[in-house]
């Protein structure tokens, strides 16, 4: 449709989710108790919760439309966004807890693609790996998940397609 598809460069953090937490007067998910909860990327949230927090950026929006990568476009994006020779640099994998946002980024300057939390997409899957992961071989794996379910190692992001040129 040629709309350029913009990515968030982060996946969601907890200070982007509390504030739609606050506005909808809903409870903020559990954060495990982690340091720095605030610039690390939300975890606890449903599929259902991503696409609420999607909807409700679309209120607020007269250009963007907001939404959930598709894991054939979350695929496409991280696969270029990789380091060929640095993999595991910006992995973050094999932990004990997820890392504040911003520490591994590729090619794309699009941070913690692979590792750190798995995903949520548009169709229902989740992907990515994550901190939990004790191996890289999972990363680029589709997981298909109730819409309700809640991990400590489940996050998302957000893309978003132009609805005019400004």
């Amino acid at each position: 449709d040629n709309k350029s598809l913009y990515v968030s460069i982060y996946p969601i953090t907890f200070e982007e989710y509390d504030l739609f937490c606050k506005y909808k007067d809903k409870e903020t998910p559990y954060d495990r108790k982690w340091n720095n909860r605030r610039k690390r990327p939300v975890i606890n949230v449903s599929f259902k919760d991503a696409k609420k927090y999607c909807k409700w950026l679309n209120k607020y929006s007269k250009v963007y439309k907001y939404e959930l990568l598709s894991s054939t476009d979350w695929l496409k994006i991280a696969e270029l966004n990789i380091l060929e020779n640095n993999t595991e640099e910006f992995i973050w994998y094999n932990q004990n807890e997820t890392a504040v946002i911003g520490k591994r980024s590729g090619n794309l300057g699009i941070y913690d693609m692979y590792g750190n939390v798995e995903e949520w997409c548009s169709d229902n899957v989740s992907i990515g790996g994550s901190f939990r992961d004790s191996t890289l071989n999972r990363i680029r794996e589709k997981k298909k998940r109730n819409k309700t379910d809640k991990f400590d190692f489940l996050g998302f992001r957000i893309a978003s397609k132009a609805k005019k040129v400004i």
